[in-house]
């Protein structure tokens, strides 16, 4: 696991296990495979993760600031990263980005749903 500072400085690199992540399956196992989302082209995917990674840079001030009311700018690109996030991931490692970023995804949730 890589470990940041809140000042995005290098803290800690080791490796993990599944069942730090509060999951079942062996190491070795394989959980699932990714493929393109269902009607979509490579470069249609590419385009919206670049979009979803633009989201990133727009969320993230507004999530660590963490206001009590947030803009309707950022409660739109919070609703749209959701669903875009949830199109682009991987499946099977939506549970290891939740128990990871469980306080930003924690936001997301509350912030897109107050729109």
């Amino acid at each position: 696991m890589l470990t940041l500072s809140a000042t995005g400085e290098f803290v800690e690199l080791r490796p993990v296990t599944p069942k730090e992540f509060g999951q079942s399956h062996k190491p070795e196992e394989i959980i699932g495979a990714y493929a393109l989302p269902a009607g979509m082209t490579s470069d249609q995917v590419l385009k919206a993760t670049d979009r979803l990674y633009r989201l990133y840079d727009l969320l993230l001030p507004g999530f660590y600031a963490r206001p009590m009311s947030a803009g309707q700018e950022i409660l739109k690109a919070a609703k749209e990263f959701k669903e875009l996030f949830r199109l682009l991931s991987e499946a099977p490692l939506q549970t290891y980005y939740r128990f990871l970023g469980k306080d930003f995804f924690n936001w997301i949730d509350q912030v897109s749903r107050t729109l």
